[in-house]
């Protein structure tokens, strides 16, 4: 039985778009195995999969150590250049790698774009062939596509074309410029210098191996590459030597039996609600990574309760995570239930519209759902900006601002979606059926079946 090691982003939205693709694949007879941290075992191994704890090379990376204290930051970035401490905990990382690659031998390497810088030459270097997994969509440069962190919403004319490039071009010298500038900020003590390090420590060849023509971040060359952001979702779909755009790949039914007994009171209460043909349940929740822009998520939450009290016949659930306090939005309107977390996928099956970040999961989610969506992207160091041009390119939402749309404002969008509901939906199922066609393809199986079959020819 061929094994097939799925190396993956600590983060639960990034595994969640794997566990089709697994699925399908353990249907075709290979053994699937996980690695990662402690916090996902439970869920992977509840999913019928092996897993295998392995730590972050780099315990606490000091971009990450910004966020949580500046004092930290610069103690951390002035010891390592005496003790080489960072350095040690990677050798420490790529060992235990090693251990858990001759315990499994895999025959292929699915890999989170987000660690391919980190590890992809180590799997090389050990004859293992690599498949990138994408979660955004492509970020390499196609005609009349903006950039995944870009807003603009492409037309048929020749200024779009050229702009789109222009803005392509213009993002990928700024990302490299970037790039240089956080290194020399960190004295080239960043996770990437660091496993470069090791790499030249153990004699590895990097010289013209790394991809910087891209919109976001940099990769390795030449590698199989895997999109799962929903293909009937882009603009235009570009036909890439050793780039599969096989997403989206939904475990729709993954959830199990809820036990939160608040939730599930609230679902019953929805329930009744939901008799009354005048009534709309409004579900807002922006996401897992809503800690990274927390002040800015807490002023849009307490926006979201002055929106309530403006629709006093709509019902309104909030998602805000572990990262609010929720003693922050009090008086909570009557209309309005704040959780720290709901199961996502049974709250859309009661939802008549959701306010989302734009993450491509949710998006998905909601189409599969039937929901339409508002789309208030909170950042542009991330793909959530395009996510939401595409959302109104395909006319299945709206989009607004985080920082300067009122509760006013938000109020006029989710009536106007209220008002122009048939609208929505159809254009939303008509997109529905272009999900489930890809969602129950196997292609995925045939397209790794063939790189494995390649490579050990």
């Amino acid at each position: 039985m061929k094994t097939i090691l799925f190396d993956l982003f600590p983060a639960q939205s990034h595994i969640n778009c794997t566990l089709k693709m697994a699925s399908l694949l353990k249907l075709a007879g290979y053994r699937i195995v996980y690695s990662g941290v402690k916090e996902y075992e439970e869920m992977i191994i509840k999913s019928g999969f092996e897993y295998y704890v392995i730590n972050p090379f780099i315990l606490t990376p000091i971009t990450q150590l910004k966020y949580q204290s500046k004092g930290w930051f610069l103690i951390e970035i002035i010891t390592n250049l005496y003790t080489k401490s960072r350095l040690s905990e990677a050798k420490n990382g790529f060992e235990n790698l090693q251990d858990l690659i001759n315990k499994l031998q895999p025959d292929l390497v699915i890999i989170d774009i987000h660690k391919v810088i980190i590890k992809a030459l180590f799997y090389q270097s050990r004859q293992i062939p690599i498949v990138s997994v994408h979660t955004t969509f492509d970020v390499k440069w196609m005609p009349n596509v903006p950039p995944i962190n870009s807003y603009f919403i492409p037309g048929k004319s020749f200024f779009s074309v050229v702009f789109t490039s222009i803005l392509f071009f213009s993002t990928m010298v700024t990302n490299r410029i970037l790039n240089e500038f956080i290194e020399l900020m960190l004295l080239r003590q960043g996770s990437f210098r660091i496993i470069l390090k090791f790499y030249k420590g153990i004699g590895l060849n990097i010289r013209g191996v790394f991809d910087f023509n891209r919109s976001m971040g940099f990769s390795v060359k030449n590698l199989h590459r895997l999109i799962l952001a929903p293909t009937p979702l882009e603009f235009q779909t570009s036909k890439r030597q050793n780039t599969y755009n096989v997403g989206p790949l939904l475990e729709i039914e993954r959830e199990n039996k809820i036990s939160d007994i608040r939730y599930n009171s609230l679902i019953q209460k929805v329930e009744s609600v939901g008799s009354n043909m005048n009534s709309f349940i409004v579900y807002c929740s922006m996401g897992t990574l809503a800690g990274l822009a927390k002040k800015k998520n807490n002023r849009f939450y307490k926006r979201m309760a002055q929106v309530a009290k403006l629709n006093p016949d709509f019902l309104f659930i909030l998602s805000i995570g572990a990262f609010i306090d929720v003693n922050e939005l009090l008086p909570v309107p009557i209309n309005m239930f704040v959780f720290e977390s709901v199961p996502q996928i049974n709250m859309l099956k009661y939802s008549d519209l959701m306010i989302t970040h734009g993450g491509a999961s949710s998006l998905a989610e909601c189409v599969m759902s039937e929901v339409p969506m508002i789309v208030y992207p909170y950042g542009k160091q991330t793909d959530i900006p395009s996510n939401s041009a595409r959302v109104v390119f395909h006319k299945i939402g709206l989009r607004g601002n985080i920082t300067w749309d009122s509760a006013k404002k938000i109020s006029r969008k989710i009536n106007q979606i209220k008002s122009n509901y048939q609208f929505y939906l159809s254009n939303i199922r008509r997109m529905k059926e272009k999900f489930e066609e890809k969602n129950q393809s196997t292609e995925v199986v045939n397209i790794i079946e063939s790189i494995i079959n390649n490579h050990a020819n």
